[in-house]
This record gives structure tokens, sequence and C-alpha cells, in this order.
């Protein structure tokens, strides 16, 4: 079975002070290809670095799928835990599927919670497959409508 991690990598769309007062909370990972597909990560580890123009590189990485919380979609798309594999991704990647949804909020946690814009750059699924690391890159899926509707995120061309 092939394990697999999504990495995002985010850039707030204002310069910020201090960047270790930001706070990310990633909800799920929307996908259609006709049929919904979402991603919900037990675990999310967030590292953050403030570029040369005051804005700061958000990235997440997201870890250990929770099967659960999708369960019924997944059983209805005939996926078992173990079904996420580069095989399963790599099948469904083309014209017909779509990013349509990343729900993220970012905040900085001193100044009364403000919430923080984000530009979307990129999102990946990172997979430990048996005959070494494999990645597919999902950015260019994303529908004008999630570049646009993303919670709290302005999705640009950088």
């Amino acid at each position: 079975m092939d394990k697999f991690y999504g990495r995002i990598v985010f850039e707030t769309a204002v310069q910020i002070d201090n960047p270790n007062n930001l706070v990310l909370f990633l909800n799920s990972i929307e996908f259609q290809k006709p049929e919904l597909l979402r991603l919900d990560f037990a675990t999310i580890r967030t590292s953050v670095s403030k570029d040369p123009d005051g804005k700061c590189t958000l990235t997440v990485n997201c870890f250990d799928l929770d099967y659960d919380t999708y369960k019924v979609d997944y059983e209805r798309l005939g996926l078992e835990p173990d079904g996420f594999t580069y095989d399963y991704f790599k099948s469904i990647s083309n014209d017909s599927l779509k990013l349509t949804d990343i729900s993220a909020e970012c905040i900085d946690n001193i100044d009364d919670s403000k919430e923080i814009p984000l530009k979307l750059r990129n999102i990946r699924l990172y997979f430990d497959h048996h005959s070494g690391d494999k990645y597919l890159d999902f950015e260019k899926y994303a529908t004008e409508e999630c570049k646009n509707s993303i919670q709290n995120c302005i999705r640009e061309e950088l």
C-alpha cells in the first residue's frame, strides 16, 4: 500500500509583522470527478517563513487521512482505507478532475484573531511508493470558483 500525504503552499496576501503569530486551520480538500471526493487529514503541520517583501509563505503538510470523516462517501465510491494510492490518484488525474474547494483559515493569533487572506501557490499529494517517492500536482485542476471561494483564501497566479 502507498502511504500518502498532502502539501499545500500558501502565501499571505498582506505583509505580516510577526510570522510566529500566524495560526492556520485546514478543514478539508475537495475534488470533483464527477463524484465528490473530500480529504480530511488528522495531522496538520505548518511551517511559516517570512519573504523579503514582508509577506509569508505557509507550507502545510497534511498526514494521516481521517477515513472515518467521509467514510460513507468513500464507501459509495468503492474506496477502502488502502485505496488511496498513487495509481488511484493518477487514474483520476485528467481533464475531468476538478479541485473545487480548500477549506482553510489563517489568523493572527495575537491581533484579535485577525483573519489573514492567503493566495494558493501549490497543492500536491506525495506517495511513499515501493519504487521511490512520487507526487502528483493538483494545483492545475483548481476551478475558477475554487480559486475565488477558498474560505479566507484568494488564489492568484504568482
